[in-house]
């Protein structure tokens, strides 16, 4: 922030004051595709970390404002919240995560990862202040009043003490919050902000009713998103003090606005007649700001060779089972692509054998085996295993499509009585499983790395072994 101005100005800018909008008529849902527009225009556009805390797993609260609240608001809202915060709208958001990062005065920062989160439920409270005119330090400090009480949950906090609790509170129609010399429903639709309790601080959204100005359930679900997210990284900028951009601030830009990744892609300003929502699992979500793809998103595909990043992102450990998914529901982080299951290691040199037998393997690609098994000929030569002519694929020639200097080759046999699957995942996810009988060899030339694995009824008394050998570029092993 480059401009001088008060606390209360700040907070107003900088927590969030959303125009209100109806959801875009253009407003699309493509499962799986980066939805992604320009920022505005002018200043700087990337966020940056200033050193204070994020909400790793939001445990969102929602706060009915007495029992007068919009019925299809104490209906469906709780829908919403349970959906979003378990979809791909948060899960991209992990590039906001804290782990490793200073801010920008060289200290640590927060050291938090960003995941997903859970909806706690919702709170109807009756208020101590009875009047439809409000201030924001009534709003903070009824809140407060509310939770001492146990008309509210406490916030919860994860394993270092931070806190996880988001309260989003609804007011009813007719109800007017007065924030920065802002009034809602004219010069805002919602803001969020944070209250000191307990040692830590808690944040909390205002999201005043403003029907009567033609705000759709759409509408109040792109404007949540908004403080949803900003809430998340950005959680305590109620705490916030001085005229320039330092902690506890987390992420925010460096503009005269004092930006957070929802206002840098809300409507109107430069961002006038540009799609700014999407329909993310059947809600209306508004785009964010993404340093990653340097663009306004609605989530992130996670990379399977169909795009290349930014228009993707390589997976990380914390999309197991979240957005890794299905029949894909593990990160590869070799690979960074979602797969049924993470590929073994590879251990150059392993052995195995049955009673009465032994097959070994070297980091050169061969195996042999013993009483009554057979014997397997280094990986990659033209020559099939012994007492078989089966040559197989020069190292280099890709079966999948296209050639390349890096190649492997896999020689496997068994001994008596026995069979062996291989399967080859190389590259980008390159896979493929040949069967073969006793005494004979394939060879498979792929891009990349390689990796190998096997699976080997053998017989008592029998022996099996598996070569793997690779072009320089890559690597080699046997099991």
């Amino acid at each position: 922030m480059t401009q001088p101005v008060t606390r209360i100005t700040f907070v107003a800018m900088a927590a969030a004051a959303v125009a209100l909008s109806s959801p875009d008529a253009t407003a699309s849902h493509v499962p799986g595709a980066l939805h992604a527009q320009p920022a505005k225009v002018g200043g700087d556009t990337k966020v940056a970390y200033w050193g204070g805390h994020v909400l790793s797993t939001v445990q969102v609260v929602a706060v009915f404002w007495t029992s007068a609240v919009d019925s299809t608001v104490q209906s469906q809202i709780g829908g919403f919240y349970t959906t979003i915060v378990k979809s791909s709208f948060i899960d991209w958001l992990t590039e906001y995560d804290t782990i490793g990062k200073n801010g920008q005065d060289g200290q640590p920062g927060s050291s938090q990862h960003i995941g997903r989160g859970e909806y706690v439920g919702a709170f109807t409270i009756q208020p101590s202040v009875t009047g439809k005119t409000l201030q924001d330090s009534q709003v903070s400090a009824e809140l407060v009043a509310q939770i001492a009480s146990g008309a509210l949950p406490k916030p919860a906090l994860d394993a270092a003490g931070n806190v996880d609790t988001l309260y989003m509170i609804e007011f009813p129609p007719g109800y007017s919050i007065s924030e920065g010399g802002g009034q809602s429903c004219s010069q805002f639709g919602g803001y969020h902000s944070s209250v000191p309790l307990g040692g830590v601080n808690v944040p909390y959204a205002v999201l005043p009713d403003c029907a009567a100005e033609g705000e759709t359930f759409p509408a109040k679900t792109q404007l949540h998103s908004h403080e949803l997210v900003e809430s998340i990284t950005d959680t305590e900028i109620g705490a916030a003090t001085g005229t320039t951009e330092s902690r506890p601030l987390a992420w925010m830009a460096s503009d005269s606005n004092g930006d957070e990744i929802g206002d840098l892609c809300e409507s109107g300003g430069a961002n006038a007649g540009t799609q700014i929502s999407a329909v993310v699992d059947g809600y209306t979500v508004q785009l964010i700001w993404s340093n990653y793809a340097s663009a306004c998103v609605a989530g992130i595909p996670i990379c399977d060779g169909s795009a290349t990043p930014p228009q993707c992102r390589p997976c990380t450990q914390y999309d197991n089972d979240n957005a890794c998914s299905g029949a894909t529901p593990q990160c590869d982080t070799t690979t960074g692509f979602c797969v049924a299951a993470p590929p073994p290691p590879v251990d150059a040199g392993a052995s195995s054998g049955g009673s009465g037998g032994s097959s070994g393997g070297s980091s050169s690609g061969s195996s042999s085996g013993s009483s009554g098994g057979s014997s397997g000929a280094p990986a990659g030569m033209d020559a099939g295993m012994a007492g078989t002519s089966d040559a197989g694929l020069s190292a280099g020639d890709d079966p999948f499509g296209g050639g390349g200097s890096a190649g492997c080759r896999v020689g496997a046999g068994t001994g008596r009585g026995g069979d062996f699957d291989v399967v080859l995942v190389a590259g980008l996810l390159v896979a493929a499983m040949q069967r073969r009988r006793r005494g004979s060899t394939t060879a498979m030339g792929a891009h990349g790395g390689v990796q190998a694995r096997t699976r080997s009824p053998v017989a008592p008394g029998s022996a099996s072994g598996v070569g793997v050998q690779c072009h320089p570029d890559t690597q080699s092993a046997s099991v």
